[in-house]
This record gives structure tokens, sequence and C-alpha cells, in this order.
């Protein structure tokens, strides 16, 4: 597995990550209702994701030149917007290298206090990676779902 700077040309590949990150990990916890409105909240374009990939810092993790996994944190918002494995890799290490890439990135380059909502699933994951639990929200792109504000000061 590589990890490198995601690129315009990731786009459609990190949208179809995203719905089967969407449908086969978030489904079981959530239900069809809530990821049902999810997904018809989101763009179902994959142009959706080359603004994300090449304004903000982003990186992609590539195996077999295929994207399987994706984060991005957007320096206008210090906010970490996307992070997601595809499930067919969830618990090999590829979550864990993106962050620590992408925070190592961040802290090169815009160092300072970064949030993220993260799911139930996910939220554990950032707790090990020294994100702190705020509390629960509405989740921005999902208003059924709920979110934990996390936070983190990258330097």
């Amino acid at each position: 597995m590589i990890v490198r700077p995601g690129t315009y040309n990731d786009a459609p590949d990190c949208h179809f990550l995203h719905v089967a990150a969407l449908d086969r990990t978030l489904r079981p916890l959530y239900g069809n209702t809530a990821i049902d409105r999810w997904v018809a909240n989101c763009e179902s374009s994959p142009r959706r994701f080359e603004r994300p990939l090449t304004e903000g810092i982003s990186r992609v993790a590539v195996r077999d030149e295929r994207v399987i996994g994706l984060s991005v944190f957007e320096p206008d918002k210090r906010v970490l917007s996307l992070w997601y494995v595809h499930p067919e890799f969830i618990g090999q290490g590829v979550g864990g290298r993106l962050l620590r890439e992408l925070e190592a990135e961040v802290a090169r380059s815009a160092p300072g206090q970064a949030t993220l909502h993260a799911t139930k699933h996910s939220e554990p994951r950032f707790r090990h990676h020294g994100w702190h639990h705020l509390w629960w929200v509405p989740c921005d792109a999902c208003t059924s779902i709920p979110a934990v504000l996390m936070s983190k000061d990258i330097r």
C-alpha cells in the first residue's frame, strides 16, 4: 500500500469508496432509512470529490492501483472533513496510516486546532489517535445521524 496526496483523477475512485463505506460499514450501525437519507443528501456525482482533493490537504491509500482509503483536511475551515476506508480493508492499518500522514502534513503546512465529526464507528479510532470527544451533534452531511464533534491541536 502507498499513501500519497490525492489528485483530481482520484475523484471517481473516492466516490465509489465513499458509497461502499456508507453502505457496508455504516448501514449496519444506523439502519437503512438514515443511510439512504445520507446518500440522497450527498451529490451523486464522483466530481464532488474533485475540489476537496485538490484544494484541501488530502491523502489517499492505494493498493494495486485502487484507492482503498481517503482523508481530507480543509485548512480554511480547520476541519478534517473526509476519512474513509473501503470496508474490505478495515482493520489492516489503512485508516491509522492515512490519519498519521495527513496530520503530519497539516502540522507542517497548517498547524493549529482542528475539528471533525465522527460517527460512532470512527469515534474510538480518533480517540486512539489523540482526538478529544467534545459533544454529540447532528452530522452536517446527514442531519438524522448523530456525530461526535472532536478536536485536536495538530502541531
